[in-house]
């Protein structure tokens, strides 16, 4: 698939991008870092403040510098696989995905009244999981792919499609297939920072799945 690279300065950097009612970043919007793939070791400070851990078990950066790499794959390239492995190849520390469209051949996923005891049948290989699947052999569109990839290599993904009827479907995304084309925008903050937010993905006891944990890459100065 194509790619093409580019870092970032967060809104936030400025508050003052906020001010304009009107649309539009104004005069002073933040402008790009830069334009091509390059270290990030070598690109200037852009104002990088203070990560802010919360109670909740999140973190908040007042500024920072995001990587956003906006890459094409091409028909039969399968969807989640290419996603794990562009975040694995940037060496996103937390990697969430800002935009895509697109179309799918196929695609898999797993609806929403999937629980705890679904989980232990399907790793069992129980027929009784079966029904809580939903698997689409007919060319179907992109209407959202949202989700967030963490820096130990996982993912949590929900996807929603439209038939050619314009009928719609969804849920957690297992596997696709592209058709003809799926264009993508992902955004994150690579392990090179020295500030950034960490995503890794922890087993909740009260849930019984794998749930989202967000930590500062490092800590507050």
């Amino acid at each position: 698939f194509s790619e093409t690279i580019m870092v970032v300065a967060n809104a936030a950097a400025n508050p003052r991008n906020n001010d304009n009612d009107g649309g539009g970043g104004g005069d002073d919007a933040s402008p790009p870092v830069a334009l091509a793939p390059v270290p990030l070791s070598s690109l200037p400070s852009v104002g990088v403040g203070p990560v802010i851990p919360l109670g909740g078990g999140g973190a908040v950066l007042t500024s920072q510098q995001v990587v956003t790499v906006a890459v094409r794959l091409r028909p039969s390239d399968e969807i989640k696989s290419a996603l794990l492995k562009l975040a694995a190849h940037h060496s996103f520390s937390s990697c969430w995905i800002a935009s895509v469209v697109g179309s799918l051949a196929h695609v898999r996923v797993r609806l929403a009244s999937f629980s705890r005891e679904h989980k232990l049948q399907e790793k069992g290989n129980d027929d009784a999981s079966a029904d809580q699947f939903l698997e689409e052999n007919d060319n179907v569109e992109i209407c959202s792919l949202v989700g967030t990839l963490s820096g130990n290599g996982k993912a949590h993904l929900h996807i929603s499609c439209a038939r050619h009827d314009g009928s719609m479907f969804g849920g957690h995304l297992m596997s696709g297939k592209v058709y003809t084309t799926a264009e993508i925008v992902l955004q994150g903050f690579s392990k090179q920072q020295p500030d950034g937010i960490t995503f890794e993905r922890k087993h909740d006891p009260a849930t019984g799945f794998e749930e989202l944990s967000v930590s500062p890459t490092c800590k507050a100065k």
